[in-house]
């Protein structure tokens, strides 16, 4: 407030605030300064502590009633009846007048005149005091108290200044309306509290309903816009703290990523006027300087970096155009120009990006250098041009397999096998080049017939999907089933067919597969865990078994010692025959276990033989007497190394199935699944087979011993 005037010791005679067009006493009236078209009038008595908030609302409306001025000269400039100009341009003259606010309106009235001398008529004089009009910036009601009474009852005052409250309780101009409130209630506490107490209390109920909504409704605003500073402050310090990241990091190529900062914190306009905005706006300045001048220095090096990166390149590309040059009918080895051509292409991927005007032609020549060396060999290489014929064939094939797709009915197994034809088209190698857009394209208008088909057949695909959703339901209750099975071994099997009824069952919904793969696979798992407890009781009774067969190779080796060598033989049997019918033992342990049961048999019958060659003992019998070989012992053995045999292919098996259990079905893991299947299939086959022999062996040794 350069222009005012405080003089503490004289309030009344000296003004508190004093400009060319208007002044505030020192007891708070504030006065419109008189000028050569008016004289000036008091606006309104307001609090001294809110002189700027009163001078910034009536500067205000004066603004407003420049804009209103020019808005209506240019309406009036453009009628054409001179004199119908001439009338509205008197109206404008009384309603600027007429109006309440602090400014310049000498020019403004000036402006008008000169309008008025264009059309050759004089203003005329005009009135020391205005008549009251309909302007909106007009003079509000008067309350000069003699005034009041002479013209009107001063209840019906109360009733305009209760009318303007409630107007004002409405408004959103918050700053404005205040101190138009302000200057109501004076208004109003000026006036003589009139008669008719009753209605006057009314009345003032209402005035102060009314004050009391606009105060709510700006206190909620200015809370509203208290949040939203500190809202805005937490997002700028949230970008300062991004920004902060960068500089700490020094990623000086993030300058995209800096400019988006920048814009997003140049947004953010209302915060609150506190320190913390100055200490953010002082960081963020501190840390954008930071990066600005690293970001120079970051550009310059990488510039040089892209220069050498483009040196390096153009060296690469003359030693492939030296391996195209060289290519041609004379070459052997073809191999050893693919190794030159592969290492050249992995050294042009391994350097980094060129300068940017270099980019494209520096590429072009590198993929016109590859694709001549490929020309050349499709040229000269018989071999290559019939591997790119094998795979125009498989592409070609493949085209067909995805054109049939779009007669197939079940829409869910066909959108299964399209993503799989894609896969597949990925993994064919190169084709001559003469054919590629057309297989591209031949194959894209496959995908997209079926595509389009499928679209139009949502709702057929999701009821298909849906069906095998409810099959694979189904194998999922039989799965669970299986749980409670007793025999474990004809389980598994069952569990093997239902996994491959799963395989041959299309799609699922795709917001259900995994958890009705998850149910599928949680029942298998359960039957295999059971299994494998079943097997470990089996390894339980095998370990026990190997007990009882180690106890007998005891009582062999006691025979070994027995006094007569016949007798021993004979009393080897029953133990050899009891032997064989002990179930398996641990896999580990089986070889060890024959072995010590082999050894222990050959000396009691090496004992038998010894004696039977000097001529003292009888022989064995089953013996032959010309090889002097025991019949029922080869038999044995064959028995023993059978069971062996069985032991080994029970134990793969075994393997083979818990192995399976944990291969989810997809394309490679069903191939695999399919694999490890067969071999299962195969070694039970040959664990029946085994047994069937051993069956018929031991038919033989009764027989034997029985004789």
């Amino acid at each position: 407030m350069s222009e005012s005037v405080l003089n503490q010791n004289s309030k009344d005679s000296v003004h508190l605030f004093e400009n060319k067009y208007g002044y505030v006493t020192g007891d708070g009236h504030l006065v419109q300064k008189d000028n050569p078209f008016f004289k000036g009038r008091e606006l309104s008595l307001i609090n001294t502590e809110k002189i700027d908030d009163a001078l910034e609302y009536y500067q205000h409306l004066f603004n407003k009633l420049e804009a209103y001025v020019d808005k209506v000269l240019k309406m009036i400039d453009a009628s054409p009846d001179k004199d119908a100009q001439s009338q509205k341009l008197d109206t404008l003259t009384q309603e600027i007048i007429q109006s309440n606010a602090i400014g310049d309106f000498d020019a403004l009235l000036s402006k008008v005149n000169a309008q008025k001398a264009s059309l050759n008529t004089s203003a005329g004089p005009l009135p020391e005091e205005p008549a009251s009009g309909d302007h909106p910036l007009a003079a509000d009601p008067e309350t000069d108290e003699a005034q009041d009474q002479n013209n009107q009852p001063v209840l019906r005052l109360f009733e305009e200044l209760t009318s303007r409250a409630e107007a004002l309780s409405k408004e959103s101009d918050w700053q404005y309306t205040a101190l138009e409130f302000d200057n109501l209630r004076l208004k109003w506490e000026k006036l003589p509290v009139p008669d008719d107490r009753e209605a006057y209390n009314v009345l003032w109920g209402k005035f102060r309903s009314a004050e009391a909504d606009f105060q709510k409704r700006k206190a909620e605003h200015q809370l509203l816009q208290r949040n939203k500073k500190q809202s805005n402050l937490e997002k700028r310090q949230h970008l300062l703290e991004k920004l902060r990241q960068l500089v700490a990091n020094k990623k000086w190529q993030a300058i995209d990523e800096v400019r988006s900062i920048e814009r997003r914190w140049d947004a953010i306009k209302k915060l609150p006027a506190d320190e913390e905005a100055k200490i953010q706006d002082e960081q963020y300045k501190a840390s954008l300087a930071l990066f600005d001048k690293n970001k120079v220095e970051y550009l310059v090096n990488t510039r040089q970096k892209e220069e050498d990166n483009l040196t390096g390149k153009l060296a690469v590309l003359e030693k492939l155009e030296e391996v195209v040059a060289e290519a041609g009918p004379a070459v052997k080895n073809w191999e050893v120009l693919d190794k030159r051509i592969e290492e050249f292409s992995t050294q042009w991927k391994k350097i980094g990006p060129v300068p940017k005007e270099n980019t494209h032609p520096l590429r072009n020549k590198y993929r016109e250098a590859k694709e001549a060396y490929y020309d050349k060999k499709l040229e000269f290489n018989p071999a290559y041009r019939k591997e790119l014929e094998r795979n125009h064939e498989k592409m070609l094939a493949i085209c067909e397999e995805t054109e049939k797709l779009k007669d197939e009915k079940d829409l869910a197994l066909a959108a299964r096998q399209i993503n799989i034809l894609h896969k597949r088209w990925k993994k064919v190698g190169s084709v001559p080049r003469k054919y590629n857009e057309t297989l591209w394209e031949r194959f894209k208008a496959a995908s997209d017939t079926f595509n389009k088909r499928k679209v139009e057949n949502l709702d057929v695909l999701r009821d298909q999907e849906q069906g095998n959703y409810e099959l694979k339901k189904q194998l999922c209750d039989q799965a669970e089933v299986l749980n409670d099975t007793g025999d474990l071994i004809k389980g598994a099997r069952e569990m093997d067919a239902l996994m491959g009824q799963w395989k041959e069952i299309g799609p699922v919904p795709k917001n259900k597969s995994g958890k009705i793969w998850r149910r599928f696979k949680k029942a298998m798992d359960v039957f295999y865990k059971r299994r494998r407890g079943f097997f470990k009781e089996q390894r339980e009774e095998q370990k026990k078994n190997l007990e009882a067969k180690k106890q007998l190779i005891g009582e062999i080796n006691e025979l070994a010692t027995h006094e007569d060598a016949g007798e021993a033989v004979e009393l080897v049997k029953p133990l050899q025959e009891k032997f064989n019918q002990i179930g398996f033992v641990p896999i580990k342990k089986k070889d060890v276990i024959y072995k010590e049961f082999k050894e222990a048999c050959d000396v009691v019958y090496g004992r038998a033989r010894t004696e039977t060659r000097v001529g003292e003992a009888p022989r064995t019998p089953g013996v032959s007497k010309s090889t002097n070989v025991n019949p029922s012992r080869k038999i044995t053995s064959q028995v023993i190394k059978l069971r062996k045999e069985c032991d080994k292919l029970n134990e793969e098996i075994l393997h083979f199935e818990d192995y399976i259990t944990f291969v989810k079905p997809s394309k490679k893991g069903n191939q695999l699944r399919d694999q490890i299947q067969e071999k299962i299939d195969t070694a039970r086959a040959k664990v029946e087979e085994k047994l069937q022999r051993i069956d018929e062996l031991n038919n033989e040794l009764d027989a034997d011993n029985n004789e």
